[in-house]
């Protein structure tokens, strides 16, 4: 009887210390699935760096970006002036939507303009769904309006882009609503005929630093002409205003350097007006 109890401790042991070491083989697998994971993680953060170190404009000297530090500037010039454009790829959605975003926000809406990559139909007016975004966001003002109402979709005005310049101390700074519209801008300043020194103070992304490093290549705001015609037009339309509105208030406007020259003088305390579409 004694021996069948000291059996069945033993029994009990074993099995005990059998479940504690499956207990511990699984901890072991699941740190290691977490190195795993951190590892995965961390190789994903290191090409994402060079990714981004990657917006360099292709062709010329192989130094060419290093030594010049095309299409990037450094910022808060002392006497300069700060300019924008954004661009996309028809010039009647998200560009002319941004546009209007970031004139609201700012003291100067002369400061702000907007083109197309690939503008087929020149002269058009805006898409009714973003020219009723921007003609919220005038709050009334009719020379807001009136901007509104005459916009009119042009590809990259070159003259624009020399006349900003023709300033040695101002700087530019181009908001492509995707990446492939940041490439094609990329590629059109490439063929634009401006000199290294003018390239040189002109930035194409958001959030630039000091080096020409951009945390982000574009604002990634999907194109709302695609839902063109269907029940989804008004939620596109509505998705995209909130991304732009987000990183042009948070992003652009808020970060280095020096918040973006205090919001052009007067605009850091402002809020984005509320649209119901």
């Amino acid at each position: 009887m004694v021996k069948n109890r000291i059996n069945k401790s033993q029994k009990n042991n074993s099995i005990k210390k059998r479940r504690n070491s499956i207990k511990k083989c699984k901890n072991s697998i699941k740190k290691r699935k977490n190195s795993i994971k951190k590892r995965r993680n961390s190789i994903k953060k290191r090409r994402k760096t060079k990714k981004t170190r990657k917006h360099k404009i292709k062709g010329g000297s192989g130094n060419l970006f290093q030594i010049m530090g095309i299409f990037f500037i450094l910022f808060a010039v002392a006497n300069g002036t700060h300019y924008y454009m954004t661009a996309c790829a028809g010039n009647t959605c998200r560009s002319p939507m941004a546009e209007k975003i970031i004139q609201s926000l700012i003291s100067d809406p002369n400061l702000v303009s907007s083109f197309g990559i690939n503008v087929r139909t020149p002269n058009s007016s805006m898409a009714p769904f973003t020219e009723k975004i921007a003609s919220d966001l005038c709050n009334n003002n009719p020379d807001c309006l009136k901007r509104v109402e005459n916009h009119k979709s042009q590809q990259l005005d070159t003259s624009l882009v020399h006349n900003i310049l023709d300033n040695p101390e101002n700087t530019l700074q181009i908001i492509p609503m995707d990446d492939k519209t940041a490439d094609g801008v990329i590629d059109l300043l490439q063929k634009s005929g401006l000199s290294l020194k003018q390239l040189s103070r002109i930035t194409v992304g958001i959030n630039c630093d000091v080096n020409g490093v951009c945390e982000h290549k574009s604002a990634n705001a999907p194109d709302p002409f695609y839902d063109k015609g269907t029940n989804m037009e008004a939620t596109s339309y509505k998705k995209t205003y909130d991304i732009l509105s987000d990183v042009i208030e948070n992003e652009l406007l808020k970060k280095t350097p020096v918040n973006q020259q205090r919001w052009q003088v007067s605009g850091d305390n402002m809020d984005i007006t509320p649209l119901h579409i």
